[in-house]
């Protein structure tokens, strides 16, 4: 029912083990930080047929050492919940399943020796204390029982809602403060401060969030707009101020238009054509494309049809099916590149600055939330090689090391909307691109299914 290696599970387990020790120990020794009433995390658990999710969640129980439980969503009588909880001081661990169908007959899960199982352990307790116990106990439940999955995403969350707006924003900014993050605002007046705990990028890393709702910022789109801005003209200048920070190897500024139909994307791409006063390219395989160069850097708005989604689609459900062979997949030098010449870094830093100041004279061009530049790291052929790269990287950036999925190895540093990442070129990787290139292939031989036809 799961399609993620074992490994994989592996590190997310190890990725929630750590984060929960690392939020206990940061709540115990910041008692300016409000800890949340209740904690609840586990995996949603899917794939399958009902009768493989119940046994799951059946089996999941057992190790709790508690009774699962059923319920029906408040969405409708077609989907069902069944869920193994237990409560580890505040904090709650619930392996949940959707399903289709309620279990039949719901017959009582025993243990291994034939006892009836409780129908859960431990009552909530509502202090700072349980919560960070919870977190501690909870954290050595899942180290001790690597037959228990670990949660893919946890979130810890805290409401700030005493006060005027004023008031709870500000307090939001002092938890920021705590957490050593800036707060963000969102279009809805959610206004958040975030840190991850545990492996960075990593699923199974603990999140906690506090976060304020307040009324909308009026200026809401010109702030983040010129936030944006702001970005990309700092991480020009970090270029130019780090010589020895490698360049982006893709310089493609990308916005993909969606959101409408084929006809209202392609409009819109019209639309920012003009503004870039180029001409727009229709090229085959279903994209529609206006691009202008600023330098060395790329400004590209692109639509795809919906053919072509659906597509792409039907070729990913085959992603972990294709296999390489490994004397396809080169030892050395599959990654080397050579060192970017000053000009080069000139025309990357020039490029930013010329398209930082087009944007802001076309305030009516879009700006996309987010541009991944990333840079496969120099520094040898060997994977310690190539680790060692990164790590000097991540030094310049003032960043930690990522390392999910396994065999990954990266630095990564957000300016703005601008992500750029230094990545090792460890044999794991080049094994997983190797096995993308070679689903690629089979680009041409898999077709969508046709919708279905239309009730009548």
């Amino acid at each position: 029912m799961f399609t993620m290696p074992d490994d994989e599970f592996a590190d997310i387990r190890s990725a929630a083990v750590q984060g929960l020790r690392e939020l206990a120990d940061f709540l115990e020794t910041r008692p300016g930080l409000p800890e949340p009433c209740r904690v609840r995390m586990g995996p949603a658990l899917g794939g399958g047929t009902d009768r493989q999710r119940w046994d799951q969640v059946d089996r999941i129980a057992r190790i709790l050492g508690v009774q699962a439980t059923r319920s029906r969503s408040d969405l409708g009588a077609s989907r069902h919940y069944y869920i193994a909880s237990r409560l580890f001081g505040a904090v709650e661990y619930q392996a949940s399943a959707t399903t289709s169908e309620p279990k039949p007959g719901h017959t009582r899960v025993e243990a291994d020796d034939g006892r009836a199982l409780p129908g859960h352990l431990d009552a909530p307790q509502d202090s700072r204390a349980s919560v960070i116990t919870g977190l501690r106990e909870l954290a050595d439940f899942l180290e001790s029982h690597p037959d228990l999955p670990g949660p893919r995403f946890s979130l810890v969350s805290v409401l700030v809602d005493d006060g005027t707006d004023d008031q709870q924003r500000a307090e939001v900014d002092r938890i920021a403060q705590i957490l050593g993050v800036e707060a963000t605002d969102s279009a809805v007046g959610h206004y958040t401060a975030s840190r991850s705990f545990g492996l960075i990028d990593n699923p199974g890393s603990v999140e906690y969030e506090a976060t304020a709702i307040t009324r909308p910022d009026p200026d809401f789109a010109g702030k983040t707009r010129r936030g944006a801005l702001q970005g990309l003209a700092e991480f020009a200048a970090f270029l130019e101020n780090h010589p020895d920070l490698p360049l982006p190897g893709d310089t493609d500024f990308h916005v993909v238009v969606r959101g409408g139909t084929d006809d209202q994307n392609w409009a819109e791409v019209d639309r920012i054509a003009r503004i870039l006063e180029v001409e727009t390219v229709a090229p085959e395989d279903g994209q529609y494309v206006a691009g202008r160069l600023f330098g060395a850097m790329h400004y590209k708005a692109v639509a795809h049809t919906r053919e072509r989604m659906a597509r792409y689609g039907a070729l990913m459900s085959y992603r972990g099916a294709v296999t390489v062979d490994p004397s396809d997949v080169a030892v050395t030098g599959a990654c080397d590149r050579p060192a970017p010449t000053k000009e080069a870094r000139q025309a990357v830093v020039q490029g930013l600055r010329e398209l930082t100041d087009f944007l802001r004279a076309h305030p009516d061009l879009p700006i996309p939330d987010l541009i991944m530049l990333s840079s496969p790291a120099l520094g040898g052929t060997t994977d310690e090689h190539q680790r060692a790269e990164v790590d000097r990287i991540a030094q310049i950036l003032h960043v930690r090391i990522g390392t999910f999925p396994r065999g990954a190895y990266f630095a990564s540093r957000r300016f703005g909307p601008i992500e750029y990442t230094a990545a090792a070129c460890t044999r794991e990787s080049r094994e997983r691109r190797a096995q993308d290139t070679a689903l690629l292939t089979y680009r041409d031989a898999v077709a969508p299914e046709p919708p279905a036809p239309a009730k009548t």
